[in-house]
């Protein structure tokens, strides 16, 4: 095995470190992205890893000490690698995709879209099965070499996304700036939203911004039961993350596609944290409604709290006694009051927020 002594924080990295020996040290591991919707495997993104005798090294910690070359080195093995497992599928599964992460400093060399798709002709696989996922927090150089690349790019059919949303204060600038098809949200706003439900404010709000851009929205982080749950209930487009599977080796993956079962969402909530998305989807309705020249009938029955999903997920959990049952409640009394009484429909939307926020961060999951 190469050395990789730098990784250990020499000062002086050799030359022949910064490059990597990527043949005897690069491990791919694949990481299933599902359609929350239906339940199918949309695909698989591949992520690096070194191997250091028996330690394997991860993104974070050898990533930063490579140079640009060494990252674009490591770029085209890791796709090499996941363009062969793709072509494995070519019979059986020809929908599954394949998603590559790639260093904004990288894609900046002007032979980059073209390498990109030589590497895949080799491969024999349909580029409109590749997306590739720029990192957003990577600097870019020039937005207006970026922008032609990722038209290039997207002129052989591959698909691009911008990765870790939210991460860098010119994600906004970026979304406008770049013709992506796909945004990715930064696990940090989800993975501790068992800890912080009131972070689904966030989720819920780039969610409504993808759908009005019209882009794929993918939420990275999606680690438990209760974080798969609300995001379903939000209508949340498609997910990765360990309450789906882990990162595996591609003989793993074999195994596991064979085994997936696919499962439908519901938009009915299974959890408290379900039952806060929930919440969040009749605001972001009401907002909707407002000053529109539409009579709305639903309002006719809003007052039943125990009607709606989250109404019926409480009566079969036995909660409408609990605080925030009761906030529910009030809610529901204040709901056909949105416009006429918005105080009363404030208060009320504050203190269910609340009550639900104290009993998932206190650890009552109720997931039925």
């Amino acid at each position: 095995m190469a050395d990789i002594n730098f990784l250990r924080g020499s000062a002086e990295p050799t030359r022949r470190c910064r490059k990597l020996s990527i043949r005897d040290q690069l491990l791919v591991h694949y990481q299933p992205i599902v359609d929350l919707r239906s339940g199918e495997v949309l695909g698989v993104e591949a992520l690096a890893r070194i191997a250091d005798n028996d330690r394997i090294i991860f993104p974070g910690e050898f990533l930063p000490k490579l140079s640009s070359g060494a990252r674009r080195g490591m770029l085209f093995a890791v796709l090499a690698q996941g363009l062969a497992v793709l072509a494995r599928y070519n019979t059986i599964r020809p929908d599954l995709t394949l998603s590559i992460n790639v260093d904004s400093s990288v894609m900046l060399h002007e032979d980059f879209a073209s390498r990109i798709t030589q590497t895949i002709g080799i491969y024999g696989v349909d580029p409109q099965r590749i997306e590739l996922e720029i990192l957003e927090g990577g600097e870019f150089l020039c937005l207006d070499t970026a922008r032609r690349q990722v038209q290039e790019l997207k002129a052989q059919g591959l698909s691009v996304a911008l990765d870790d949303i939210g991460s860098a204060y010119s994600s906004l600038m970026r979304l406008k700036a770049l013709p992506v098809d796909a945004i990715k949200l930064d696990q940090a706003f989800v993975r501790g939203l068992t800890e912080a439900p009131d972070d689904l404010r966030f989720v819920s709000a780039v969610t409504c911004l993808a759908r009005g851009l019209g882009k794929r929205l993918v939420v990275e982080g999606v680690e438990t039961p209760e974080i798969l749950d609300a995001m379903r209930v939000m209508g949340v487009e498609a997910a990765q993350g360990y309450a789906i599977a882990r990162p595996m080796s591609a003989e793993k993956l074999s195994e596991w596609l064979a085994e997936y079962v696919p499962v439908p969402a519901s938009r009915k909530p299974a959890s408290l944290l379900g039952a806060y998305a929930s919440h969040l989807s009749v605001l972001e309705a009401c907002r909707a409604l407002l000053n529109q020249p539409l009579k709305s009938t639903w309002l006719d029955d809003a007052t039943d709290p125990h009607e709606c999903d989250i109404g019926r997920y409480f009566e079969e959990n036995h909660l409408h006694d609990t605080p925030f049952g009761i906030a529910h409640k009030e809610f529901h009394a204040a709901l056909p009051y949105y416009e006429s009484d918005r105080g009363w429909f404030n208060r009320a939307t504050a203190q269910m927020q609340q009550t639900l926020s104290e009993a998932i961060r206190n650890g009552v999951s109720r997931l039925s």
